[in-house]
């Protein structure tokens, strides 16, 4: 699978350094038509129904290959080019709300605010959803 995005999907970088069946697809710094890959995860499961977990640091996406899903590494590798197709051809879907939330927080200088901010919000939640 790896192989297949470097090769077909130019526009995304691979994050990994080494073999792992985890591989993140991270922005690709300087690329004239630029993925954000936070709003790539999104329209891979919308449009496709795969689902890639998003990273802050760096800003991407990541995904497992399992014995579910390894049978199908020529239809993740297209469906993940028809994505970044649709991304550039409609660029309101290469921004998402989850983009501007994980930008905000690799922007933090301090990690402890993070941490406070991620209790609270916890916290929050917990509470609205009651006993």
């Amino acid at each position: 699978m790896i192989k297949g995005i470097k090769e077909q999907v130019p526009e995304v970088e691979i994050g990994n350094r080494s073999a792992s069946p985890v591989f993140s697809m991270i922005n690709k710094v300087g690329h004239p038509d630029g993925i954000n890959t936070i709003a790539l995860a999104d329209v891979l499961l919308k449009e496709s129904g795969w689902w890639l977990c998003k990273t802050m640091r760096p800003s991407g996406c990541h995904f497992a290959i399992s014995m579910a899903n390894c049978q199908d590494s020529k239809k993740f590798i297209a469906d993940v080019r028809s994505a970044v197709d649709k991304m550039k051809a409609n660029p309101k879907l290469n921004h998402t709300s989850d983009t501007a939330a994980y930008g905000m927080a690799v922007s933090m200088p301090d990690p402890i605010v993070l941490e406070d901010a991620c209790k609270l919000h916890s916290a929050a939640l917990l509470d609205a959803l009651g006993d």
